[in-house]
């Protein structure tokens, strides 16, 4: 498991060193794409998302935990919204700071 861990901390670190090198337009059609294929999988992601209910049940978490867990069509489309309102948002990473020291 720690293996795993740190392996994902590196890519993660790799991926943010990429992000802010890439243009707001790059980051935006990818929130876009990621919004378009949220909608196109849903199937397959609510059955995969089916199978973590189950398991998680087997191990019995907590009924909250398992709410937060369980993804529906509209939960689905709630995240895709989510992310074309990020897109539209003025970008964040390269904005002029407006605040000048007096």
């Amino acid at each position: 498991m720690e293996q795993i861990s740190l392996q994902e901390a590196q890519h993660a670190k790799q991926a943010a060193a990429s992000l802010g090198r890439s243009s707001a337009e790059q980051r935006n059609r990818a929130l876009l794409l990621a919004a378009g294929l949220l909608r196109e999988r849903q199937d397959e992601i609510l059955a995969a998302n089916l199978v973590d209910q189950q398991q998680a049940t087997q191990e019995n978490i907590s009924r909250a935990m398992l709410d937060r867990l369980s993804l529906n069509a509209p939960r689905v489309e709630a995240i895709a919204k989510g992310l074309e309102e990020v897109a539209a948002l003025a970008d964040p990473l390269h904005l002029e700071d407006s605040w000048r020291r007096p």
